[in-house]
């Protein structure tokens, strides 16, 4: 009974915000409104660690699908681009964190994964298994979203001086999705064995106790089935919204009356934190037009620290290119996957 009504707090919270079109609606409403329901004193269940395993290969698998061969191709026409994106990521990243742990008393793991330029939900995975406080991070997260997502489309808009939306042609739309539908029926055993390979790997990784080794492992898997196969496998956006529900419970048990008050005092510093984040990321938009003469567009969307999923959509509608913009935000979310966890793995074991 008790994780029944869980799951309608959460089901409650993700629709209102959904309603009133928030980023990230599913994760920030389960999360605030059973976050609420504890504070109020109402008892919940914890989620068993086997369900928690089981978001994190599905979130894993999912951002693991958005890699393709097509994409490896256009790494070697973009190798110095790359190394900028990647060390600026790095640097950029690590610059921040000292700067909050100097000028705040939050700990040194909050403050990484809090100027981590990733998402929501990815990020508040990693919190948990490095012990920072789950909810700081969140916050923080969520208000550089939101000032990318406000601000970036107003910037690129001044830059078109169009309407972002292009209305498609209804045939136009039928005859993609039947040509969709039957790529997909055409090779449903290929897209079976990438799904399966980054299942494989996901479990692989939670067996060896890598911190956030399901959502890694499945990253890996999946990646390496798509390219591998040379297969575009694709998954619900349904799935991804139950993800973010299911994380968003997650992270709404930990809040406490004092976690309350800590939000209150730190909402001043990720309002300047999502400013300087969303500078820093304009300043890499110059300097990778710089290095690629790209329109100024596609070199903005690459470089906005907003998630894969609303960068590409963004760019999709002001017609800028989306092969591009998809590969810079990939390459983002595998450094801080695949490289920055490894730093903070050495650094907060220091």
């Amino acid at each position: 009974m008790g994780y029944i009504l869980l799951f309608i707090i959460g089901l409650i919270g993700a629709t209102v915000f959904r309603k009133l079109r928030v980023p990230a609606a599913a994760l920030i409403g389960a999360m605030l409104f059973t976050g609420i329901a504890r504070i109020m004193g109402i008892t919940l269940p914890v989620l068993p660690d086997l369900a928690v395993d089981a978001l994190q290969l599905l979130l894993g698998i999912y951002i693991g699908l958005k890699l393709s061969r097509e994409q490896l191709k256009f790494i070697k026409k973009s190798f110095w681009p790359t190394i900028m994106v990647v060390g600026w990521t790095i640097g950029a990243t690590i610059i921040t964190a000292i700067a909050i742990v100097n000028i705040t008393n939050l700990d040194i793991a909050t403050a990484l994964l809090g100027a981590t330029p990733g998402g929501i939900t990815e990020m508040s995975v990693f919190a948990f298994f490095y012990g920072a406080q789950v909810p700081v991070v969140a916050l923080l997260q969520l208000i550089r979203l939101v000032l990318v997502l406000v601000l970036m489309p107003i910037i690129v808009m001044k830059i078109k001086e169009k309407k972002p939306y292009v209305k498609r042609e209804a045939q136009a739309e039928a005859d993609n999705d039947k040509a969709d539908k039957a790529d997909r029926q055409a090779n449903v055993f290929s897209s079976l064995g990438v799904l399966a390979t980054g299942l494989a790997v996901g479990i692989l990784f939670i067996y060896l106790d890598i911190p956030a080794g399901g959502l890694l492992g499945a990253v890996i898997g999946a990646a390496m089935g798509c390219v591998i196969l040379n297969q575009k496998v694709y998954m619900s956006e349904k799935i991804q919204q139950f993800v973010q529900l299911g994380f968003g419970i997650n992270i709404g048990l930990y809040f406490t009356a004092e976690t309350f008050f800590q939000l209150l005092q730190v909402l001043p510093l990720s309002l300047l934190l999502g400013i300087i984040i969303f500078i820093s990321g304009v300043l890499q938009a110059l300097i990778l037009r710089a290095m690629t003469g790209w329109d100024l567009t596609t070199c903005l969307l690459s470089s906005a620290p907003g998630g894969l999923p609303q960068m590409v959509i963004l760019t999709d509608e002001t017609e800028g290119d989306v092969v591009k913009v998809s590969y810079f935000q990939i390459i983002r979310l595998l450094t801080i996957f695949l490289i920055l966890q490894q730093v903070f793995r050495w650094y907060l074991s220091i």
